[in-house]
């Protein structure tokens, strides 16, 4: 599975934010290859935030594409429940779940 990894210094706004997120999704579309999108950004109210955007564009069943986190999570816990994704409030790991 690929991982692209955004850096998010909080200086765009939400609609070019949003554009981005669908631009993933079009992606995902030609290429049907499983992927993850981890945003690393400045704060956690701003992954928070981010992760609330992009429900209004990334489906429940698409949900696990796409992750935010803050940079200090990351450097400190890379491979804990560091992430949140869009529709849940718990946070997640950038490793899928092997259920």
């Amino acid at each position: 599975m690929d991982l692209f990894i955004e850096a998010d210094n909080g200086t765009m706004n939400s609609k070019d934010m949003e554009a981005k997120i669908r631009a993933y999704l079009a992606y995902f579309e030609e290429v049907k290859t499983p992927f993850r999108v981890l945003f690393v950004t400045t704060s956690q109210s701003r992954a928070r935030n981010l992760s609330k955007l992009a429900e209004g564009s990334v489906t429940e069943k698409k949900r696990k594409l796409y992750l935010f986190t803050t940079i200090e999570r990351f450097k400190s816990d890379p491979l804990g429940n560091i992430c949140f994704i869009p529709y849940e409030s718990s946070p997640h790991s950038l490793l899928p779940r092997m259920v």
